[in-house]
Order: C-alpha cells, then sequence, then structure tokens
C-alpha cells in the first residue's frame, strides 16, 4: 500500500477509474472533457472543470468557473463550490459531483479503502450473508440488513431496511423505506454508499471514523472548566495522540470523544457527520476503548474472555464456530493465539495489553481510543505496542486514538493534539507542523512552552489555524437499541458463576464455614439471653451479606464501564448479580438455621408470623443478609478501588449494625426490612448508573 498522495476515484457511466496523485507527478491536475490530466467522456463536463493542487503533503481543488458547476457533499447535502475558490480536503473522503453525470472521490492514502460499484439493474441485497451483492463484514449488521430494488414501470428506485436496522440516508435514519435520489449519500455502521445513476458506489472496507469537535466547552459540578472551547478534528484511519500535563483536560477530551460525557455546557461532537451524543446507542458498536487498566478477569483463560465479550454485544444470527473463528483471526492479528487457552492472571504485562487490544478489535470498531497504553512497559516493549497500533490504524483501516504523558515517538503518530492547563487546545497537526508553529526541534521544549504559556498558545493556535466549522442538523435516532435481555441476563448469570468457582473457591468454602461458625457460636448463648441470639443472628447477617458482595462490583468496575460502551442493560446485569448472591443467601440462612436448631432448639426464641419457628429464623437470616447484600451492593458501586473494600465494609457494618438495633427499640417488624431491601435496589440502580456515565 501507497501511503503518499491521495486516491482519485472517477465516476461516470458504468466506469470507476482510479488514480494515485503521485502518479501525475505534477502539483496541479485538471479534469474535465480536454486538454486535463483526467479526460471526462461527458459533454456537459467544461473542458477544465475542476482543478486539484498539492502542496506540502496538503490537498486543494476548486471549480474553474464551470458550465454546470461542482458540487461537495457535506454530510446532509451536496453544497455548490464558489467558482474559482480553493477549498483544502479535511475530513473523511470527500465527494464531488462535476454537474450531474461525474462523481469524483478523493480519499487518502491511509488504509486499504477501495471503492467499487453494484448495478441495481436486478436489485442489490446488502447484508453480511455471503451471497449479498455487497458484502458488509461486520458482527453488527443482519445477515439480511438492506435491500435497494430498481425502478419498475416509471417508478423510483426504492431502499428497504428490514427489522430494528439503522441507515442513514444523508444524514437521516430511515425507519422502514426511503425513495433514493441521485447522488444519495448511504451510511450503515460506518459503512458508506453512494447512489449514483442507477449504481451504488461503495467501498470494499470498513473505514476508521471521523471525529470532530466544535467549540466544546466543559465545566465541573463547581464551575471549573475542564474544557475550555475545544475545536478539533482526527481523520478516518488516523494515528493520533492527545498529550498533555496535569488538569491539561485529557480525560475529559477522551470522554466526550467516546460519548459517555453528559455535562457539555456547549459544542456539538460529530462522529462520520452523525451527532455523537444523539445516535450513542448505535454509534457505540463502533467505538472502542482501552483503559488503563485491564478489561480481562484474571480467572479466565483467554479465549472464554473473547467469547464473553462478543455474545454480551448481543449480535443476531451469529453462531459459535463463527464467533470462534472470529476470535482465532483477532487473536492471530495481534500475535497472541499461543496464549488463547491460558489463564489471564498468568499472562506477562505486554501480552496482556495486546489481549486487552484484542478484545475491543472483536466488535471491529471503526475508532480505538487507549488509555495510557504503554503505562507499565519498558521502551524496547513500548515501541512494539506502539508501531503494532499504528499499523491496525493502517492495515486493518483503524482510527486510533492514544491518550498520554510521555512524549517519545511521537514521530510514528499522523496528528498530535496538546492540551494545556485548564483544559485548553494549544495544538492539532503533524510533528513537524508543530515544530514549524513553536518554532523549536525539541518535544520536550514544546511541552514545557505550553505548560508555561497555555493562555497564549491556545490563542496563537486559534489566530493561525481555522477549523471549517460547517452546520449541520441534529437527528435523533427513533431506533432502540437490539437488545436481547434473556440472552443477556443468562450470559451474565453464567459468566458471575464461572468466576466464582474457578477464580475464588475459597471464597465459596468461606460461604459454607461461616455460617456454620456463627450458628456455632448460639451454642454458648444462655438460654434467657435470648436478645443476645437476635444480635448475633443480625450481626452475622450483615456481615454474611457484606462478606459476599462488597467486592462484587469494585472488582469488575473498570470492565463494567467498559462493557456499558456496548449494550449492557443495568437492570439486567443488576438481576445477574442478585440471583447468585440470593441463593448463596438461602443457603447460609438454611446452614446457620439447622445448626441453630442443634445448639440451642430455639429455645426462647418466638414466632411472629410462621407457624414453623425453624422456617421463621431461616426467613429472618434470608432477610438480613439480603438487606446487607443489597448494601455491600451500593458501597461496591460507589467506592474507586477494591483496596477501598475494607473501609466500605467496616462503615457499612457499623452503620447496618446501628440501624438494626433502632429498629429492635422501636419495636419494629423485622419485614420492614424487605422495604429497605426495595429501597436499596433502586439505589444499586442509580449507583451503577452514574458509574456507567462517570469519567476515569
Amino acid at each position: 500500500m501507497n501511503e503518499k498522495g491521495y486516491t482519485l476515484y472517477i465516476v461516470e457511466g458504468d466506469l470507476v477509474r482510479k488514480y494515485n496523485t503521485e502518479e501525475f507527478q505534477k502539483r496541479e491536475i485538471t479534469i474535465g472533457s480536454a486538454n486535463t490530466d483526467i479526460l471526462t467522456e461527458s459533454n456537459t463536463i467544461s473542458k477544465v472543470h475542476l482543478r486539484i493542487n498539492l502542496r506540502n503533503d496538503k490537498l486543494y481543488f476548486a471549480d474553474t468557473d464551470s458550465r454546470e458547476g461542482s458540487f461537495m457533499y457535506n454530510n446532509t447535502e451536496f453544497q455548490k463550490l464558489e467558482s474559482m475558490k480553493f477549498y483544502k480536503k479535511e475530513g473523511q473522503d470527500t465527494v464531488i459531483r462535476l454537474g450531474n453525470s461525474v462523481l469524483v472521490i478523493i480519499a487518502d492514502n491511509k488504509g486499504e479503502s477501495e471503492y467499487l460499484k453494484a448495478n441495481i439493474e436486478k436489485g442489490v441485497a446488502i447484508g453480511r450473508n455471503r451471497e449479498s451483492d455487497i458484502v458488509l463484514n461486520h458482527l453488527g449488521i443482519s445477515q439480511r440488513h438492506a435491500e435497494i430494488l430498481p425502478a419498475e414501470k416509471g417508478n423510483i428506485d426504492m431502499l428497504y431496511v428490514y427489522g430494528n436496522e439503522r441507515t442513514f440516508v444523508n444524514g437521516r435514519e430511515v425507519e422502514n423505506e426511503q425513495v433514493l435520489r441521485n447522488c444519495d449519500y448511504i451510511q450503515i455502521l460506518n459503512f458508506t454508499m453512494i447512489y449514483f445513476n442507477s449504481f451504488i458506489i461503495y467501498k470494499k472496507v470498513f473505514d476508521g471514523a471521523n471525529v470532530e469537535l466544535h467549540n466544546i466547552t466543559k465545566k465541573s459540578m463547581f464551575g471549573k472548566k475542564l474544557l475550555d472551547d475545544v475545536s478539533l478534528r482526527i481523520d478516518s484511519n488516523d494515528f493520533t495522540a492527545v498529550v498533555g500535563g496535569e488538569n491539561a483536560g485529557r480525560s475529559d477530551l477522551i470522554n466526550v470523544i467516546k460519548g459517555l460525557e453528559h455535562e457539555i455546557k456547549k459544542g456539538d461532537v460529530y462522529f462520520n457527520g452523525l451527532d455523537l451524543l444523539s445516535n450513542i446507542d448505535m454509534l457505540k458498536e463502533v467505538i472502542g476503548y482501552v483503559p488503563k487498566e485491564s478489561i480481562l478477569f484474571d480467572s479466565l483463560t483467554l479465549k472464554q474472555c473473547m467469547r464473553y465479550a462478543l455474545k454480551l454485544k448481543d449480535y443476531d444470527e451469529v453462531q459459535d464456530k463463527e464467533f470462534d473463528r472470529h476470535i482465532d483471526s483477532v487473536l492471530d492479528t495481534l500475535g497472541i493465539i499461543e496464549y488463547s487457552n491460558m489463564q489471564v492472571g498468568r499472562l506477562e504485562e505486554d501480552v496482556r495489553k495486546r489481549a486487552d487490544i484484542a478484545l475491543e478489535l472483536l466488535g471491529n470498531p471503526s475508532l480505538i481510543i487507549l488509555d495510557e497504553p504503554s503505562l507499565k512497559l519498558d521502551d524496547e516493549t513500548e515501541r512494539g505496542l506502539l508501531y503494532l497500533l499504528r499499523d491496525i490504524a493502517r492495515r486493518m483501516s483503524k482510527t486510533v486514538i492514544i491518550s498520554t504523558e510521555k512524549i517519545k515517538r511521537l514521530e510514528l503518530f499522523d496528528k498530535i493534539i496538546f492540551m494545556g492547563t485548564g483544559g485548553k487546545i494549544c495544538f492539532c497537526g503533524t510533528l513537524d507542523e508543530a515544530k514549524m508553529f513553536f518554532d523549536t526541534e525539541s518535544v520536550t521544549e514544546i511541552f514545557n512552552m505550553i505548560k508555561e504559556k497555555s493562555d497564549y498558545w491556545s490563542e496563537q493556535y486559534r489566530n493561525y489555524f481555522t477549523f471549517n466549522i460547517t452546520p449541520r442538523e441534529k437527528h435523533k435516532s427513533k431506533l432502540k437499541p437490539r437488545v436481547h435481555k434473556r440472552k443477556q441476563f443468562a450470559m451474565y448469570l453464567k459468566r458471575n458463576f464461572e468466576l466464582l468457582f474457578k477464580g475464588k473457591a475459597w471464597k465459596v468454602l468461606l460461604m459454607v464455614i461461616l455460617p456454620a461458625l456463627f450458628g456455632g457460636v448460639t451454642y454458648f448463648i444462655p438460654s434467657d439471653k435470648v436478645q443476645w441470639l437476635y444480635a448475633l443472628m443480625a450481626f452475622s447477617g450483615v456481615f454474611m451479606g457484606l462478606f459476599n458482595s462488597i467486592s462484587d462490583i469494585s472488582g469488575e468496575r473498570v470492565i463494567y464501564k467498559r462493557e456499558c460502551m456496548g449494550n449492557l442493560k443495568i437492570p439486567v446485569y443488576m438481576l445477574a448479580k442478585y440471583v447468585p448472591q440470593v441463593i448463596y443467601a438461602v443457603l447460609q440462612s438454611l446452614i446457620m438455621t439447622a445448626v441453630m436448631s442443634v445448639t440451642t432448639g430455639f429455645a426462647g426464641m418466638q414466632k411472629f408470623v410462621m407457624p414453623d419457628i425453624f422456617l421463621e429464623t431461616a426467613v429472618i437470616m434470608l432477610v438480613l443478609i439480603t438487606m446487607s447484600v443489597s448494601v455491600g451492593l451500593f458501597v461496591s458501586a460507589l467506592v474507586g478501588k477494591p483496596s477501598q473494600n475494607l473501609l466500605g465494609f467496616i462503615i457499612s457494618a457499623v452503620c447496618e449494625i446501628g440501624i438494626l438495633w433502632l429498629m429492635q427499640i422501636l419495636k419494629v417488624n423485622f419485614f420492614i426490612l424487605l422495604a429497605v431491601i426495595a429501597v436499596m435496589v433502586i439505589l444499586d440502580m442509580i449507583a451503577l448508573k452514574n458509574l456507567s456515565q462517570s469519567g476515569e
């Protein structure tokens, strides 16, 4: 693949001609019907219709006062170019219509995408099925996604979309069917197609994402600016670094691009021309994120982690064999297929980081964001990882963004975003452009200059680098994300049990031993001290419930937040946590009650509701443990790190025992605890929702 220059596609009649600008070996290339570098056959095209200038690795184009005019597609429509005015190619592939008869597509040479054509004379089937006329190889696309039917008896061509499938025409979502007009722009996930003169012009490869931020301002809850009027563009297949020191807003910028920010005070974010926040349910299928911490479970094998990650995405019509083939292909691409059956906890740090990246590549995203990917790696391993990521951007047609404090090897990146104190953007461009802008050859000096005078360099950047902002309509998707809740629940439940028995066998053992021990202690309580017995039951219920649940969510906090970027439904996730916890609580309450029946014979204990004292004692223990589980899950969702679990355990235990003591003094019926459990479940859901939306 030649990365130099640009590729020009000329679409005319039933032909698609391809040219590389390097072939002409000149700075200006002309397109027209006579005496030009690229000749067209249409008699409606002017002799010299379009001029293309190449300057400093940038491409500019202009209409030469042509008869029929030139029109550039701008995300929702074709806009006429002003005559003799040069426009700079920015962002994703540029599509220009010469009159009504010729299309010119200008593409970067970073990926391996290629434009092809399909004749709709007999109809065009679109989908993942290999029998389709246009095969879109992404698991998020159905076998039979859409179909274009040709005109009959003077009617117009129609696009039909099957089921709950998301398809856009000129930036607007198609709900069922759409009349096609010449030069309509069709978008399915990140696949693009152009309807032109009874042909569909489409890209062969799933392309990288184009991301634009327009005047983004974000403030903290106390009014402090975290991002200050940030505007930038990241082009398709760019390998981009976001660098900056403390309080530079790197994490906030990444959160905005991920689509997880809900506190933007001003500005817009566009993903391939679509409003990101309005369509996040659809677009998160093609956004991958690799945080600093590992997103794999230590106790599972690498392949098991991969299978769960894929199946939890709720892909339709995908068989296990197809999943396995896809997993093996991705692991092979990352060079770690030999570790597929190894337990994740035994992997070396560099292999584990590649495995994290592989997990995100499974969903075939067009955008991959990595937070400090080389944090724990030595120099040589870091170098190999950066070359791998750059290769992913090139060979796999991905847009890759890395957030880092390190300033070594910035020459490997296509674009560098320098962030200054207070969330100000001080520069966005290539390393050579940065050295020219800051008038120094030292990257360290650039970093220090920005650190000392962020306001100054931010203002200089605004003055010298204009960012062309195109107003766009916002169209929010009306279709809800496709989620099979039963299937998702079954997968989470299976994973929770597998994690328990494979990774924490000691915890299973303690779950059995603890109620037996607490039940045995009752042997030493005098028969006339029944209040002591109830106090011990309360204490043991609190202790066991917290022990069972206090680390359940905090231990997989990073994984949970990553899965929230997919189709994770919080109620489903919560229910899958509660079911095994309630099963453990039932077993523990029965064990403790059985031991108590032997040690005390329930002497002095009264029946309040149920006719059988054994059953009533077991129910009391079950309610106590379940209430404590609810508190434990709530605290687990709140604590920032697993290391804070002990503090959360102590505080929760003290609070719960205090509440139970107060209830005893006030003679409150224990079944009020059921209402407490219901309230705690609601609080659990709220805590999980806030966790899913929070930044790093």
